[in-house]
């Protein structure tokens, strides 16, 4: 009797700290779960929309269309394959698999850093082409002057420049602004 008493109590025992262990894993897994919710609230596109606003073109566009795209990625790719880890890892904790269930938790952290990491490179490099974009401008406005001085130039003195000014001509067009 004392046996089978000392065996229900150890039973019993394992059992709780079975509990106890669940109890800590899932304590482990709710920052992760905080930190998924804060990313899906988070948004790039009042930035995007900023961007796209400033009437850009060339290098700035493809910039544009790789950070829209990466938003895309991480919005319907990285953040629904961090809710599939988390759940999973969720129920392997409830299934008592601690250990694939740090697995998962440990590669969701690192899933995390890396989206927010994306997240914040992108915000630099669009901080970057708002502060240089006005000095962009004011280069622009004179190449267009100096571009309408070449082309009124070579107007008026074209008949200085002979065969030579259909060249110029052809040469200052594809300048053209």
């Amino acid at each position: 009797t004392y046996i089978f008493l000392f065996v229900c109590v150890l039973i019993l025992g394992g059992v709780v700290a079975l509990f106890i262990f669940r109890n800590r894993k899932k304590q482990d897994l709710y920052p992760l779960l905080v930190m998924k919710d804060e990313l899906e609230r988070e948004t790039l596109s009042d930035d995007l929309k900023q961007v796209k606003a400033l009437e850009i073109a060339g290098k700035a566009e493809k910039l544009y269309t790789k950070w829209e795209s990466e938003w895309y990625e991480i919005q319907s790719i990285d953040i629904e394959e961090l809710d599939r880890d988390l759940y999973n890892a969720e129920s392997y904790i409830d299934k008592f698999n601690f250990k694939r269930a740090d697995e998962v938790i440990m590669n969701s952290g690192e899933l995390i850093a890396s989206i927010k990491d994306r997240i914040a490179e992108i915000r630099r490099e669009i901080k970057e082409l708002k502060e240089v974009e006005p000095k962009n401008r004011e280069v622009y406005e004179e190449i267009v002057v100096e571009y309408k001085e070449l082309n009124r130039e070579l107007l008026a003195k074209r008949h200085q420049y002979g065969a030579a000014a259909d060249q110029y001509e052809q040469n200052i067009k594809e300048l053209a602004p």
